[in-house]
């Protein structure tokens, strides 16, 4: 039962995340909209960092091999992230495109490809 519910964590995660790409998409690209953007960007930086701290948490209970890498991409999204919001405090119109391709490359090469190949570890372990 604990493996299903870290399954089911690791999945909630990962829905969310889709979430809030989706809600980023909706978000009208202007001048106006700079305190909006600021808080996406502050709650997708939340997001990030607690669903990764328990996702790398759950990969390290259950002896994930690949951990290190894993935990090495978390850090550099965040890294990334950060750099994003500081680009958007001096040019708040020119960060969506830069934001987007970061969330759809993760949600391609780390959520598709490197979760999915490690989901056994926690499903199974």
């Amino acid at each position: 039962m604990e493996k299903e519910a870290e399954a089911n964590r690791i999945d909630k995660h990962h829905r969310r995340f889709i979430y809030l790409i989706e809600q980023l998409k909706m978000i009208p690209i202007n001048s106006g909209n700079k305190q909006e953007l600021m808080s996406f960007l502050y709650k997708l930086s939340y997001y990030a960092e607690n669903s990764f701290q328990d996702e790398e948490i759950i990969l390290n209970r259950h002896k994930c091999p690949n951990y290190a890498n894993h935990r090495a991409e978390h850090k550099k999204f965040i890294q990334n992230m950060n750099q994003i919001q500081q680009l958007f405090i001096e040019n708040s119109e020119s960060i969506l495109p830069d934001l987007l391709l970061l969330l759809d490359d993760w949600y391609e090469n780390h959520i598709l490809r490197l979760d999915n190949q490690e989901k056994h570890f926690y499903e199974t372990a």
